[in-house]
This record gives C-alpha cells, structure tokens and sequence, in this order.
C-alpha cells in the first residue's frame, strides 16, 4: 500500500496525462540488483534486465497491478536519484497533506517495515490516489500486457469489480499483516458517491 504513495510523489516530479507513457527509461545493473534482492526476500517482483526499455507509465502499472517490489525502488531512484532523496520528497509530501501519522522509511515498495501508517492516513491516501486520473485507470485494470520480460500481469486485488469495487491497493507484509485500500462508486439519493475505505490488520494485534 505504500506504493499509493510512491506511485503520488513519483507523478509528482515526473507528471503524465492520461493515456500517456511518458518518458522511456533504460534499466541498469543496479535495477536488476534490486531484483535479485527482493528475489531472495521472497518479496513480489516482476523480472527485469541491464539494457531493458520500460515506460514510466508501465512501470507504474508493473508496481501497483502485481506490487513488484523492485519496480517501485527503481522507479523511485529514476525519479529521485536515489532512495534517500525518495524518502524525504515522500515525508514531505505527506506533511503537506497532514498525513502525520505515516513515514516512509529506507524503500519505496513499503517491504522494510520502516514505513509506517494508519488506516485513518491510508484512507485520506486512497482519496489522493483515486483523485489522480493515471493512478486511477491503473488501479482499475484487472490486467496488462506489453511489460517487458514477461507476457503478462494481474491485479492482485482479487475484490476488483465486485461490489463496485473499482481499486485500490492491496498490501502484505510479515510486520503489518494484511493492509486494504478500497474504492467503490455507489449511488445515493441519485448522487454518485465514491467512498474509500482502509483495513489495516496489525499480525500481532
């Protein structure tokens, strides 16, 4: 979930339009480093190589459909220039917002339990990223193709398109348990209302 975040601040400093892919970026031997080592954490990645080619619009799709961990690193350090100055842009981000109660801490993917939140922060964070139109069509998608060095990839929020569920996050971890954000659109008194929700399950709660 904390890839809400990353994927806001990223868009921040490098924005796109809607149906755009943005710049293209040349992946290096630090990238597949990054790989190798979410690889043996048994955290989530999709496959990457020196020399690969990859939008920043397909890298954003490769983070928040499957939630590869090492996309968001990457895309982070592309952004930033490296994961220090990733975490204070994103701190500061958040401050700016009010979101208190949430810090980003040595990685982008949320995977280093560094990065702390609340479900209150997570919900204010769920409005953020359903309010940016990329983020938003990303989230939605069940799936995608034309990532390169694999044929394809899922949305990992198996409740998408049930109860008008139509994002946004879902998150794991050993420290934080299960973490949910949520988007539906319903009708009410005629009007159309999205509502965000949040389910943060601490594992030794």
């Amino acid at each position: 979930v904390a890839k809400l975040i990353t994927s806001l601040v990223v868009l921040k400093t490098k924005p796109l339009a809607l149906n755009d892919q943005g710049p293209t970026i040349t992946l290096t031997p630090s990238d597949v480093a990054i790989y190798t080592s979410y690889v043996a954490e048994q955290g989530s990645v999709v496959p990457v190589v020196a020399g690969e080619n990859i939008s920043e619009y397909q890298m954003l799709q490769a983070m928040l459909l499957p939630s590869a961990n090492n996309i968001a690193d990457s895309l982070a350090i592309w952004a930033y220039g490296s994961l220090e100055n990733y975490s204070v842009a994103a701190n500061t981000f958040l401050a700016q917002y009010g979101l208190h109660d949430t810090h980003v801490g040595s990685d982008a993917s949320g995977y280093n339990p560094s990065t702390i939140s609340t479900a209150k922060d997570l919900v204010e964070l769920g409005k953020l990223a359903i309010h940016n139109p990329v983020i938003a069509q990303i989230v939605a998608q069940t799936s995608a193709t034309g990532i390169p060095q694999t044929t394809s990839i899922k949305n990992v929020n198996v409740l998408l398109g049930t109860n008008n569920i139509n994002g946004v996050k879902t998150g794991n971890t050993t420290q934080a348990g299960g973490v949910y954000v949520s988007s539906s659109n319903v009708v009410e008194n005629y009007k159309p209302i999205t509502i965000i929700t949040a389910y943060a399950a601490a594992k030794d709660l």
